[in-house]
């Protein structure tokens, strides 16, 4: 059928390295022991960019990944935390086992370019990621917003209406897009965001968010209507987090409504407010028929291109 959207397959997703795109993954073997965090390499546009863990931080790993299997489907978290650690209040935690190992066994894709990604922070304000070039001031609080959002479903009490492992795969491409500051938060930034390493991403910052927002959409729809709403709760919670009354979650999606792309501010990445209509279309591809794939698939938006793939059946959007 001509213009029929293809599916996401990572063999054909030039912004991961072959060996990712190979892996279905960044760091697939992380539970097995090792490093989580994935090192910085180039790009085509010629920098190099590392990668910001967008839903479970590397720190949340290592904290959660080393918590103890009482073999009675529950798990304690660790009780040596250095008291200024964010897990400090939480050591020693029982957890559910089966929330614990969707949590790990998801966190591994959902990453974005360290070169181009502006965080949400509290009290509706943005903070440069390391590495982005930009002002960093509030990252770390940016940071403990995500910790906090793993922390609080870490806590859902076991049963939960809708609790499933592709619901928490879902809310976790939700966090992600959100936790990636919108043009007009982004701009709040001291000193701006003219300088943001990855120049090519500053015209099309809002666009890329938007299509971002139409892929968590595409793996939203065919959850259940108890998985949805599991999903929405999380969501909002997270929104709320940032403390920004001018940010809300689109009727019956998971995810913020779209945003005016044609806002631009000289030499400061783009994007407005909300649209008033919102737009029917749907993202660039569509979602993958290997779940290995989902997380890149949501994230696919948020990174540089790594590579020139020939008789490419997918483009990046």
């Amino acid at each position: 059928m001509p213009g029929k959207k293809r599916k996401y397959d990572s063999a054909f997703d030039a912004t991961l390295t072959q060996g990712q795109a190979t892996a279905s993954g960044f760091r697939p073997n992380a539970l097995e022991g090792g490093t989580f965090r994935y090192p910085s390499n180039p790009t085509l546009a010629g920098y190099n960019s590392g990668y910001h863990e967008a839903a479970v931080t590397t720190d949340t790993f290592k904290f959660l990944r080393a918590a103890k299997n009482l073999g009675n489907g529950e798990h304690r978290l660790p009780t040596k935390v250095s008291n200024r650690s964010y897990f400090y209040p939480y050591r020693g935690k029982i957890v559910d086992s089966s929330i614990l190992q969707d949590i790990l066994a998801l966190a591994d894709g959902y990453r974005t370019d360290t070169a181009q990604t502006i965080l949400s922070g509290p009290n509706a304000t943005a903070a440069g990621h390391t590495h982005s070039n930009l002002k960093t001031t509030g990252q770390s609080k940016a940071h403990d917003l995500l910790r906090k959002a793993i922390i609080d479903l870490l806590e859902t009490p076991p049963g939960t209406a809708g609790f499933s492992k592709r619901a928490i795969g879902t809310l976790f491409g939700t966090i992600t897009v959100t936790s990636m500051a919108p043009g007009e938060v982004a701009r709040r930034i001291q000193g701006g965001t003219a300088s943001l390493r990855n120049q090519s991403e500053i015209p099309s910052w809002e666009e890329r968010r938007n299509n971002a927002k139409r892929r968590v959409h595409d793996m939203y729809q065919p959850l259940n209507s108890q998985e949805k709403e599991f999903v929405r709760q999380g969501s909002r919670r997270f929104m709320d987090s940032l403390g920004d009354p001018n940010r809300r979650l689109r009727k019956k999606r998971a995810t913020s409504p779209e945003r005016n792309t044609k806002t631009v501010i000289s030499g400061e990445v783009g994007g407005g407010k909300y649209l008033k209509k919102q737009p029917k279309s749907g993202p660039s591809l569509k979602r993958p028929s290997n779940e290995k794939d989902n997380a890149l698939f949501m994230t696919q938006d948020f990174r540089a291109e790594r590579r020139k793939i020939k008789k490419a059946k997918t483009s990046l959007a």
